[in-house]
């Protein structure tokens, strides 16, 4: 695959328009059909915003290949991991989201930012 190809599956699967994907990014339609046919790549900044709008990690547009098993729904994932979480120990869950989440980064100040808590207690 290529970052076309990923950019190109996730906008359907989410049921857009180009035009919608062009005119959120602030590019024309033009310029993000030659992202989506491979003739040129967006800059850094606008996979930032691909990567906002499409729900989909930095990491993953770059690598050019698409998840198999990504939920296009969150309430879906949401359920069945309301399922599970219960049965699983916090060591076993942490570890477990370490493997799997592409950006951790990311993830970590999404946390902080819903904990509400001063981000320099948390610095070190």
């Amino acid at each position: 695959m290529s970052v076309g190809s990923v950019i190109k599956q996730r906008r359907i699967a989410l049921n857009m328009k180009q035009e919608d994907v062009a005119e959120t990014i602030g590019v024309t339609v033009q310029t993000y059909g030659k992202w989506e046919n491979d003739k040129t790549e967006p800059k850094a900044s606008q996979i930032a915003a691909l990567s906002s709008l499409l729900n989909l990690p930095e990491k993953v547009i770059c690598s050019g290949k698409y998840p198999e098993n990504i939920s296009d729904n969150p309430m879906q994932f949401m359920n069945k991991f309301g399922k599970l979480v219960h049965h699983v120990d916090d060591f076993s869950l942490v570890l477990t989201m370490y493997d799997f989440i592409e950006d951790e980064e990311g993830f970590y100040k999404a946390l902080l930012k819903e904990s509400e808590l001063p981000k320099e207690h948390f610095e070190g």
